[in-house]
Formats: C-alpha cells, structure tokens, sequence
C-alpha cells in the first residue's frame, strides 16, 4: 500500500472513531447532526422526489417552486440548497432509485464525512509534497483539520462545510501549477473552485480565491508571479472555468435578489455580525462541554486551541526558527489576517474592509474567515512535531504550563471545600471533569515525548491517540452534531400530512408555521406559507409576519384569502371566527405526528402523548386565479400596502401602480376555469362579458411571461406580491408561464467558454506541432 493510500486510511479510521456515535447504526445511544444540516437534507430530498421533472419544461423541479414561503419562489434564486452541487446531485439521484428521498438525510451525513476526509488528505499532501515533512507529521496536519473549530461548527451547516473544504486542494493546485506549469493543474483549480461555489455558501469560495491569491503573491520571486500576472491568470480561469459553470445558479440567485429579504446591502452592523466568540477560544484548553457534561449547551468555537497542539509548542524549542521560510511566514500572515477579520467589532479592520471594498458589504457571518487562520495553523503546526519530540525531558515552558495546570487544579478542590453547604458558583463536578481530560490528554502528550526517544513509532502512536482523544471529546462536545433524534424521523410523512395531501387541491395552500414541517413541504408536494429563511423572498417572510397574529393585533382573513390559504394547522385550539374546525390529530405514541424543539436542552423530541394538532378549513379562501372585483392605484408596489388588506371588504379588490391602469371599468362577473396547473405553467379558460382583470396570487418575479389567446403579454404586478392580466370581453385562454431565463443564459455562458477550450486547445497543439 502506497503512502497515501495509507494516509486516506488513517483519515478514515480517525473520522470513523471520533465521530462514531453518528455512524453506531447498531446502537440505541447513536446520534444525529440537525441545525442547518437537516434543513439542506430536507431541501435536497424534495430534489430527489422531483429529479426526473428537471428536463420538463413545465414541471421541472429547477424552475419555480410553488410550495415555499405563501407565493412561491424560483428554485435556483436560494443558492445555499446546492441543487447544482454534483455531490448532492449523486445522493439526490441514488436515493431515488432506491424509492426514499429521505435517504438524503443519512447520505448528507456521509458525504459530510468525505468532505472531511478530502480536505484533510490534501492537507496531507501538501506538507508531504511541497513542505517535504516526513509521512508523521504531514498525517498530523491532516488529522488536524478535521477538528478545525470551522470545520466542527459548519457541519451543522453543511453548504458552508462542502464549500470550505476546497480550500486544501485549491491550494495544492496552485502548488503544483506553479511547479510544473501544466494546463491540468489550472483547469483543475478552476473547476474544483467552482465545485466549491455550487455547494451553496459563496463566501468561503471568494475566500479561497483570496487565500491562494495573496499565498502568491506574497511568495512570489519570479517575473510570473507579480501582481499583474497574478491577477490575469485569475481573470482568465474565472471568466472562463469557473464562472461558466456556476453561472446558471448565480445569475437566477442575483437576478432575484431585489426580491429576497436581503435585497438591498447590507449595514455595518451586519456586516461584522455573527464573529467569532473571543472567550471560547479557552475551550481547547478548558473545555466547557464534555463527553460526560449531561448540562452541556452551545458552544461555539469557530477558532480553536488544540491542547494537543499547545503541548507541542510549549515543548519545542526555537519556535521562531521556520517562520525563516517565506512560505510559513506568509501563511502566519494569512491567519492573522483571517483572525482580525473573523473577530468582527473586537477591532477597527473589518470596518475599513466594510468601507472601502466593493460587494463585500452583502456577506455576513464573519465567523467564515475562520477558514483561514484554521489552515495555516494546519500547516503550520506539524513543523514543531519532530522538534517537541526530539527534546530531553520537559522543556521550561511545558514545565511552566504543567505548574499552571496543577494551580488551577488546586483551586478547584480548595473552592469546592470552601463552599461546602453554600449555594455554588462554579459547576464542580463539570470542572472536575474538564480538568480530568485535560490532564488525560496532557499526560499522554507527555508520555509519548519520554517514549518517543525509546521507540519513535510507538511515540508516534501516543501522540496520535492523545489527539483522538481530544478530538473525540470536541466532538461530543457539540450539541447540534448529537441530537438525539433522528431528523429523518422528524420530518417523515405522518397522519398530518397524509389528512392535508387528500383534502387539498392544486393550488390552495396550507399553514403549517407552527409545526415541524415549516422549513419545507416541497418533498411532500404540499404548498404552504412557510420555510426556510435564506435568501427567502421578502414577499413571503413579510406575509408570514402577519399571518400568525392575533385578530386582536391584525386580522388577517383577507390575507389569507387572497393568498388562497385553505387549510390552517395549529397546536391545539385557536380561536378564529372565520376558520371552521374540520379535523383533530392526535399525537401517536409508537409513531410519533409532532416534534418541538426544546431550547433548554436545543434538540427535537417527540411531543408528550397528549398533544393534538387542529386543522382549520377557511372556507372563503380564493382559488390561485381569480377575477377582481375593484382596482385601486397605488403610487407604487411596496410591503406597505399589506397592512391595508385588513381593511378590504371584498378580498378581490386589487392595488395596481397608476400607469399600469388600462381605460374602462373591470366586471368581477364571469367563470374561470383552470385547466392545467403544474409548477410552471398554469392555463385557465376565462369568460367574461365585459373586460376583467385576472389575479394570479403566484409571487411576481422575473421569468414570469403570460399568454392570451397565444399572444406574449407582460404581467401586471399586482397587490406588491402577486400578479395578473387584463382580459378582453368574450372567451380567452389565458397560460402563465416561467421561463428561468438567467439559468438559460448560464447554459449558454457553458457552450461559449467550453467552445473557446475546445478550439484554443486545438490551436494550441497545431502550434507545438509545428515547433
């Protein structure tokens, strides 16, 4: 078996033991990672339902999605479901040929794993091909990347992990390309750079753009590697790699984005939200949540302190020593850099960063750039391996640190004596038994420093254990990657969601913001006013602002009606006047209907066995196409108007901007009859004796065409949200239809630049002929 046969099985076997509560299937104590990670899975297993619609034109999957947030929204305007994600794309498929798309969820786990996996190998190769460490060392840099606190976090977050963990092979490409200047290795960076950016989170790609970038330039002393050429050799794979292939995506999700909630820039206050936490850095050292701390609660660590890694430094000497390498130095101030920028408003730099670079000011979640400072400490860590190792006896530093331990030890005991019958500050026992790990950790470190002169493999293998037992004890650690049910059980079909599938027609949609299954439907074919709040459309959160008051605080019957809203689930009994109580379901024991988050112990659990949820039937909700029965202009379309529909006597009243108004009353009489209705495309019959205007409650966004009679005519947009058409007296045909143009224009981006590749190659290869 070749070295790096064995260094992927090693990572493996790592994987494998630290996170082996998720993967003990046999096991009554397994457990699950939820938080965002469940949410994607969720998303991605509509995708796999659906996967055989994408080439219909008007039922693919990846045009408009009817069943998210009450009006709808395209598909691939929510970057981070990584629909076009090939990885996701194979489990998508595979749990469709095996009939269960909620295999999804145990297939996202997986591949989360084999994320890991593939960053920490090329981690490995690296330090073993272009830093020249021996096989130990270079395994070590790799083991340590799995436990980034990064890494750690974001698997609760998996579109930000897939996109993260590009970075290592990014940046050994550029290594290579710049050794041996060969084609393969830049079309490689350009492509895998794209990977990265279809995985769902752009932020982490721009910043392994940034990384490799300044690595460059910073080490470069060659004419080829100046700013200039840099540069150009950048705009080159982009324009032509790697945004070819991430174009069908990013074009929907910006041509949509003045429809999202974050469609306009954000402020300062934004921008430097979500940072790291400053305090848990400690957590390497003095672990607050442990294996054996039942009371453990969030804790997260984005930048984190190896104790394991701590132990090394403090027992080598010269530390200073290859910070000589240019190289080195220049990851260290990458970290730095990555550090400053990750801590948000603890100093002044993020601001500037804010104030002075163009685009940057829509990201948030700084915490991203710990990315960078989590790397370097990769790479840079395993120099100090052989050194701490070859040492004679416990350096003073080491010595120094050991002295502290037992301080703080002692302390511990004396103020648990010292408080004996009296009201506790501190945790004692979690204390103890953080102390206790510690001192397990730093007494094998220790011992594998005294045998590593006595037989170096089993020096080696100490030291390694000792990093799995830390690495172990991060894990467990983390509340959102143990919970203790399964999300696959959560948000499985129950009787809910069986009553309302049989009772609802195409086209009415169901509330269920106060159950489980308010992130999604969409795998269920259920439309419904909720889901999940990324880049959602600023129509649907404002309406889901409303819709949930009180009628003492906002009546919102109209609304409701407008919206078409036929069904409405609550926990128990609501009271509501105009809803009418047509079904009762009760939670069951053996399979549980209903899960609520408890954010004491932040996990789902079943709710108790005498839960019932109520669903209300709204018996005056209007159909998706509707004849209006008054237009009232408006100066122009905002989120300000939907205050005003609580005051509409008749929910089919309309609010059209002035210039959109066409001469002649409307008649509200007449018969619409809806003879198609799939995800794109819906048709009606409409016949009138006078001039109508046909509602359509479907979100207005671009893409949206409509025809009438076979004649193209541009939607009206209509009460802020929605849109419609004028009709002429008689009988028409009226089809609206969306077409997800910025995706169309994206495919065509794909053959222009793949046109240029083939030619430029074979222009290329007649020239070195003729050499």
């Amino acid at each position: 078996m070749t070295s790096n046969k064995k260094a992927l099985v090693g990572i493996l076997f790592f994987i494998l033991l630290i996170f082996v509560r998720n993967i003990a299937l046999w096991s009554q104590e397994q457990t699950f990672i939820f938080a965002d990670t469940a949410i994607y899975a969720l998303q991605l297993s509509a995708f796999s339902q659906n996967i055989t619609s994408i080439f219909s034109q008007h039922s693919s999957f990846l045009g408009w999605n009817p069943n998210y947030l009450s009006t709808g929204i395209p598909t691939l305007s929510v970057v981070d479901f990584g629909y076009l994600y090939p990885p996701d794309f194979v489990i998508a498929l595979i749990s469709k040929i095996f009939g269960n798309s909620l295999l999804v969820f145990p297939f996202t786990t997986l591949l989360a794993y084999l994320h890991l996996a593939f960053g920490a190998f090329f981690v490995y190769k690296i330090l073993k091909d272009y830093f020249k460490l021996e096989n130990y060392s270079s395994l070590f840099g790799g083991l340590l990347w799995v436990i980034t606190g990064y890494n750690l976090e974001y698997l609760a977050a998996t579109s930000v992990l897939y996109a993260g963990s590009y970075l290592p092979v990014c940046f050994y490409l550029n290594l290579k390309r710049k050794e041996k200047d060969e084609f393969r290795y830049f079309f490689l960076f350009y492509l895998l750079l794209a990977f990265s950016f279809l995985a769902g989170y752009p932020m982490p790609s721009v910043l392994i753009v940034l990384t490799v970038t300044t690595y460059n330039i910073l080490t470069g002393d060659k004419i080829k590697y100046t700013l200039i050429s840099v540069i150009k050799d950048n705009l080159r794979g982009l324009f032509l790699i790697t945004f070819p292939l991430i174009s069908p995506l990013y074009f929907s999700a910006i041509a949509n984005f003045p429809q999202s909630v974050r469609g306009t820039v954000l402020t300062l206050e934004g921008f430097i939200s979500n940072p790291i936490k400053i305090f848990n850095l400690a957590e390497g050292i003095l672990p607050v949540n442990t294996l054996f701390n039942t009371a453990s609660s969030t804790n997260i660590v984005h930048l984190s302190l190896s104790t394991v890694v701590l132990i090394i430094l403090l027992q080598a000497k010269n530390k200073g020593e290859v910070f000589r390498d240019k190289r080195l130095l220049s990851l260290l101030a990458l970290a730095i850099f990555g550090a400053i920028l990750s801590a948000g408003g603890t100093t002044y730099f993020p601001t500037l960063i804010y104030l002075t670079t163009p685009i940057i000011s829509f990201f948030r979640r700084l915490a991203v750039f710990s990315l960078i400072p989590g790397f370097a400490v990769c790479l840079i860590a395993p120099f100090y391996i052989k050194n701490a190792l070859g040492q004679r006896g416990i350096s003073q530093p080491l010595g120094f640190g050991i002295k502290i331990f037992a301080i703080l030890a002692l302390v511990t005991q004396a103020y648990k004596i010292a408080f004996i019958g009296k009201v506790e500050i501190l945790n004692y026992p979690a204390l103890v038994q953080n102390l206790s790990i510690i001192f397990v950790i730093g007494m094998l470190s220790v011992l594998s420093f005294i045998v590593y002169h006595k037989n170096k493999r089993i020096g080696f293998a100490i030291l390694g254990f000792a990093l799995i037992v830390e690495s172990g004890t991060l894990v467990a650690s983390k509340v959102y990657l143990n919970s203790k049910t399964n999300p696959e059980a959560v948000f499985q079909p129950n009787e809910l969601t069986n009553y309302l599938k049989e009772n609802t027609k195409p086209g009415e949609r169901v509330d269920m913001l106060f159950t489980q299954h308010s992130y999604s439907t969409d795998y269920l074919g259920l439309e419904q006013t909720a889901g999940y709040m990324s880049l959602a459309s600023e129509y649907g959160v404002r309406i889901n602002e409303l819709l949930p008051l009180p009628q003492s605080q906002y009546d919102s019957k109209s609304l409701r009606d407008i919206l078409g809203v036929k069904y409405i689930v609550r926990k128990g009994d609501w009271e509501d006047t105009n809803l009418k109580k047509v079904a009762e379901i009760k939670q069951n024991p053996l399979k549980p209907n209903f899960y609520s988050f408890d954010y004491n112990s932040l996990s789902w659990w079943p709710d108790p066995v005498d839960t019932y949820y109520s669903v209300y039937q709204n018996p005056t909700a209007l159909p998706r196409l509707y004849l209006a029965s008054n237009i009232i202009p408006t100066a122009r379309q905002s989120k300000y108007l939907l205050p005003y529909f609580e005051k509409l006597e008749d929910p089919k009243t309309v609010f059209l901007e002035a210039d959109k108004l066409q001469p002649g009353k409307i008649s509200p009489e007449g018969e619409v009859v809806i003879k198609d209705y799939q995800r794109n495309y819906i048709k009606a019959e409409v016949t009138a004796e006078k001039q109508t205007f046909l509602a359509n409650s479907t979100g207005f966004y671009p893409g949206w065409k409509a025809r009438i009679n076979g004649t193209k005519v541009a939607p009206i947009r209509t009460n802020w949200f929605m849109m419609g058409v004028y009709l002429p007296a008689g009988e028409n045909t009226v089809e609206f239809i969306y077409t997800p143009y910025e995706a169309n224009i994206g495919l065509l981006y794909i053959i222009l630049a793949t046109t240029y590749w083939f030619f430029s190659r074979i222009l290329r290869h007649k020239y070195e002929q003729t050499l």
